[in-house]
């Protein structure tokens, strides 16, 4: 089928032919349902395709359908029609770079900016694993507003595939193929898309090709073994920084190479200067036009409330910990200046104690036949007064009560001629040191009986 403007392939009717080239041929189509106007590129549009171009147009379709960057043209749809292959892609109203580069050598900073974004829309290929390898000014179309858009995704290749070309053909644009490709060296990696690059940027610093001989096969060569000639011997008005820069670029050897797409955007970007120019090459864009600016609203200062809150939570806690303190503290006995009224109360319960021990002590005694000892039991209460006698005229006689205290005194010493246990001993001596508040008397002892808790001497 032929492809005329007013026919309708699919959803698409064809208003006018854009271009043609020995893969196909390039419409401006609309959507008969949205009315967005977009490009079809049709294979086979003229003379039927052969099974490596199909391939290779499936290829592209499929890598360029994975890809979303503003430097790159998406890829909308594609489908097949009748025997051809179509595709629907984005419609980029500009030229391409080729076109511009054949009217005269565009502005430094201008062609520069062309190259950063180039170089922008290849760091994302490459990070999705997607390599180029027909990096060209006619795969590169400049906007009206200056944006680049990188097209012909064709020979493109995923990492490790060998579908698309055989080991040992030829493939890219010969002015601007890298080293690797003229080899032919099927695996390459990103730095053949960077001497592909290189090569741009030589020709719009200087106006002329890299290497300009008429045969392909001088300019393989030349590829292989010429070593080009720097850009600031043909225009001295070029920076020594950028001239660096762009040989590094087009080095023989991968390895002398930038390692990547984004090393080589920003060393081309810090070799601009001077500080103006190198934004303008980053981004060569219009600048939007200037809108209703909002009211500037004072920003809430959250760093100083949620200071204030921090500190307000803060003093709750200690507040309540303090709380809970007191009140613990309020429950604990302490003595107060009122204790000394309670001194007959502490002497009682003293004596209670030191009885009830003696009693302990006691039982031990009886249970292991223990000679009784004076604090076993309770001593024996005192004897009443004797009535006082008149006072007799001789100092010498015999007085009545002496026999008593002679009987008492001698049962005593029979008493202490049995040891006690040590053990007893220790305890009884402990409890005649432990202190005692003394009630105050009821009544004066008498001063024949000696106090019931006096310790006795040895």
């Amino acid at each position: 089928m032929s492809f005329a403007p007013g026919q309708v392939a699919g959803e698409y009717r064809i208003l006018e032919q854009l271009g043609s080239g020995a893969f196909g041929s390039v419409f401006k189509v609309e959507h008969v349902v949205t009315h967005r106007l977009e490009a079809m590129k049709v294979l086979g549009a003229t003379a039927p395709a052969s099974e490596e171009q199909r391939l290779r147009f499936l290829r592209e379709i499929q890598l360029q359908a994975r890809l979303s960057h503003p430097n790159i043209a998406a890829v909308h749809n594609a489908f097949w029609h009748e025997d051809s292959m179509v595709m629907i892609m984005e419609l980029v109203d500009g030229e391409t770079l080729q076109k511009i580069l054949e009217r005269g050598r565009p502005a430094r900073m201008e062609g520069i900016g062309y190259v950063v974004q180039v170089l922008d829309a290849l760091t994302y290929s490459h990070s999705q694993g997607i390599i180029h390898r027909d990096v060209s000014p006619a795969n590169i179309v400049v906007t009206k507003a200056g944006v680049v858009k990188l097209t012909d995704f064709g020979l493109a290749k995923a990492p490790y595939d060998s579908r698309v070309t055989a080991t040992g053909a030829m493939i890219g644009s010969p002015y601007y193929m890298s080293p690797e490709q003229v080899r032919g060296i099927d695996r390459l990696d990103p730095r053949t898309d960077i001497y592909s690059c290189g090569v741009i940027l030589y020709e719009i610093l200087t106006g002329q090709k890299l290497f300009d001989y008429e045969s392909a096969f001088s300019l393989m060569r030349a590829h292989l073994e010429e070593e080009p000639r720097p850009p600031a011997e043909i225009d001295p008005a070029i920076p020594r920084a950028v001239n660096d820069v762009v040989l590094r670029a087009l080095s023989k050897d991968p390895r002398a190479r930038f390692p990547s797409a984004e090393t080589f955007r920003k060393a081309l970007e810090r070799a601009v200067s001077p500080p103006q120019e190198r934004r303008a090459a980053a981004r060569v864009l219009p600048a939007p036009a200037p809108g209703p600016r909002r009211p500037l609203l004072p920003r809430f200062p959250w760093r100083y409330a949620l200071r204030w809150l921090a500190a307000a939570v803060f003093g709750v806690v200690m507040a309540v910990v303090l709380m809970a303190a007191f009140r613990w503290l309020s429950r604990m006995p302490f003595p107060t200046a009122g204790a000394a009224s309670n001194a007959i109360e502490a002497q009682t319960a003293a004596d209670r104690v030191i009885g009830s021990v003696r009693r302990v002590v006691a039982n031990v005694a009886a249970r292991h036949e223990l000679p009784a000892l004076p604090w076993s039991a309770p001593p024996p209460p005192p004897p009443p007064p004797p009535p006082k006698a008149p006072r007799a005229r001789n100092r010498g006689a015999a007085q009545p009560a002496g026999g008593q205290e002679t009987a008492r005194g001698e049962s005593i010493l029979a008493a202490r001629e049995q040891p006690a246990p040590r053990a007893l001993e220790s305890i009884l001596k402990l409890l005649a040191r432990t202190p005692v508040v003394a009630a105050p008397p009821s009544q004066p002892p008498s001063p024949e009986a000696p106090a019931a808790d006096a310790p006795r001497e040895p």
